[in-house]
Formats: C-alpha cells, sequence, structure tokens
C-alpha cells in the first residue's frame, strides 16, 4: 500500500532547508523523489537524477563547506509547483567564503520533490 504525505508544497522547502542545515546528506535525501530529476538550464552538465546523484553531489558540498547554511529568501507557490529565492552560504575548507543565490522551481509530489530546475550563481563576497 502506498503512502500519501499530506504536506503543503511549501513545507518540503523548508525541510529541505532545514535538512541541510543539518550537514546530513541522508536527511537531504529524504527530501527527494526516488524517481528526482535535478535540471540546471544554464549548466546543463551539472544535471543529475535520482538519489545516488544527491547522496555524490550534497556529500561534495558538505565536504567542501562544512558549515553550509540555506536561507529561504521569498517562496511563492502555484498548485504543486514551488518557486524559492534561496542563499546558501558558509565558509570553504580554506577559509574563502561561500555564496551562492538564485531561485529554484520545483514540483512537489506527495511530500517530495519530484524536480528541481536551478537558476543559482555565485555571488561575489569581497
Amino acid at each position: 500500500m502506498e503512502h500519501t504525505v499530506h504536506m503543503h508544497p511549501e513545507q518540503a522547502l523548508e525541510r529541505l532547508r532545514d535538512a541541510i542545515g543539518s550537514h546530513d546528506v541522508e536527511q537531504v535525501i529524504a527530501c527527494f523523489s526516488p524517481e528526482f530529476r535535478g535540471e540546471h538550464p544554464a549548466h546543463p552538465e551539472r544535471n543529475i537524477s535520482g538519489h545516488d546523484q544527491i547522496r555524490t553531489n550534497w556529500g561534495g558540498i558538505f565536504r567542501a563547506i562544512p558549515d553550509i547554511r540555506a536561507s529561504i529568501l521569498n517562496m511563492a507557490t502555484v498548485d504543486s509547483v514551488v518557486l524559492v529565492e534561496w542563499r546558501w552560504s558558509g565558509r570553504q575548507l580554506d577559509g574563502t567564503p561561500f555564496s551562492v543565490g538564485g531561485v529554484t522551481v520545483q514540483e512537489v509530489s506527495r511530500g517530495l520533490i519530484a524536480w528541481t530546475r536551478l537558476y543559482m550563481e555565485p555571488i561575489p563576497t569581497a
């Protein structure tokens, strides 16, 4: 029997924000559908799919930016699609500031993120 999670789509993105803040890759993975697709329209070479690629990407991010934190600046929802303005920040292992910002568009189904289009770019920290 399939279990349906009753959650407002915005709650799924707040859960992702909190999972990023936990620095626990398994908590991040738990936010996504096993069939997840992640697209970077401006950087298609970064496209990913499935939990294994999420684990690889976020594991690398957590190793490179061990204090990363995610902030939601704005959010809007139309049906099951959520637009989020993000700021991800922290310090890289060498102490260099890390700051990325932009917008993601996600579809949430049964409380899990089914697909994402990321429009995120580095923010100068100088």
